[in-house]
């Protein structure tokens, strides 16, 4: 209905924990979907959805916002410009965005990929997905002031 619509619309945004989604899922199972989307105030959809995904997020930590943003498109390649990345800094060299966007070029057109980009996006993803963070190696320590040397 009209009123269940707006209800729902307003918190069209939110996220919810594997327990939360269990939770759902055992009252749909006792009474119906629609009756646990009242009860717990999200969409009957979303109760339909958690239904059949019941048996991965048994196996989620119950914390984990589950089943949420996209896997990589290209996972094979991913793997390898990961331990690129890895190795390389390990040897102790510099690894810019550039570097990677080049090396993962490289590596789709030997994988036979043709509809990957290495775009600005793409490495950004690719960086926050397998937590490399951009820094600058430093050598040279900072130094204290002098007021606190005498002390």
């Amino acid at each position: 209905t009209f009123l269940t619509h707006i209800l729902f619309s307003m918190d069209s945004r939110r996220k919810f924990t594997a327990m939360f989604k269990l939770r759902v899922i055992e009252y749909a199972e006792q009474t119906n979907n629609c009756a646990a989307a009242r009860e717990f105030k999200v969409s009957e959809k979303s109760v339909r959805d958690w239904k059949k995904l019941s048996a991965q997020l048994k196996l989620l930590p119950k914390n984990k916002c589950a089943n949420r943003g996209k896997c990589s498109k290209w996972p094979q390649l991913e793997v390898e410009v990961a331990k690129y990345v890895s190795e390389n800094r390990q040897n102790g060299y510099g690894v810019s965005r550039g570097s990677i966007r080049i090396f993962a070029l490289k590596l789709a057109r030997k994988l036979g990929i043709t509809d990957f980009k290495a775009s600005h996006g793409w490495c950004t993803r690719f960086m926050k997905r397998n937590d490399f963070v951009l820094r600058r190696k430093t050598k040279i320590s900072q130094r204290l002031p002098q007021e606190l040397d005498d002390k």
